[in-house]
């Protein structure tokens, strides 16, 4: 039988037939790994794509006198999973978030960043951030970054990527606010009673 350092330099020239033969063997024990790392079979099923991946463009990299080729490819899958457990809380934050805001008239819950409705909804107020906040709100959120990273990515102040993700949130709950107070039928009311219902531009920018 072919063993793992030979496949792994066949992969590094593209053998597919290797690295078929990788995916067959190792497959089921880095799939158990990343499950329990993320849970959800779903996105279990994600990471592993993600993985091998990986595995196909970094083949050329593995040193066999550095490590075993399979504890190799368990230090990839473990770090794919956590970035991946690390998005998928990042999601259920903004979805909590919009949720407390009142965003949304039913009970939050940990999918509901996920529901079309108010995914849809929640881009098209993203959309209409200033696009400094926009883009604070994206790295933060949905692709998981820390502030420090984006701080670090972006070259900008620490203090002024928390203050662009703050604003950026504000904005965006009386956004998706407004939208829902529309969406209920409240169009009808007096100026007076919608203007009592928004909260002012002085209080959002903190001035």
């Amino acid at each position: 039988m072919t063993d793992d350092v030979d496949l792994l330099t066949a992969v590094a020239s593209h053998d597919r037939e290797a690295f078929a033969t990788l995916y067959d063997r190792h497959s089921g024990v880095l799939y158990g790994l990343i499950r329990r790392i993320v849970g959800g079979t779903a996105d279990a099923d994600d990471v592993l794509q993600e993985v091998f991946l990986e595995i196909w463009s970094r083949a050329g990299r593995f040193d066999p006198e550095r490590g075993r080729p399979l504890a190799w490819m368990v230090l990839i899958a473990r770090s794919r999973a956590l970035d991946a457990r690390r998005r998928i809380a990042r999601r259920r934050e903004v979805a909590a978030e919009l949720s407390d805001s009142g965003a949304t008239s039913t009970a939050p819950t940990p999918d509901a960043v996920e529901d079309a409705e108010l995914a849809t909804r929640a881009r098209e107020a993203l959309d209409r951030l200033p696009e400094e906040q926009k883009s604070a709100i994206h790295s933060a959120f949905l692709d998981g970054l820390t502030h420090s990273e984006i701080a670090r990515q972006s070259g900008i102040p620490l203090g002024t990527v928390k203050t662009r993700i703050r604003t950026g949130v504000a904005r965006l709950r009386e956004i998706m606010r407004r939208s829902d107070f529309t969406e209920s039928g409240s169009t009808e009311t007096s100026s007076t009673e919608t203007r009592s219902n928004e909260v002012p531009e002085s209080e959002i920018d903190g001035s």
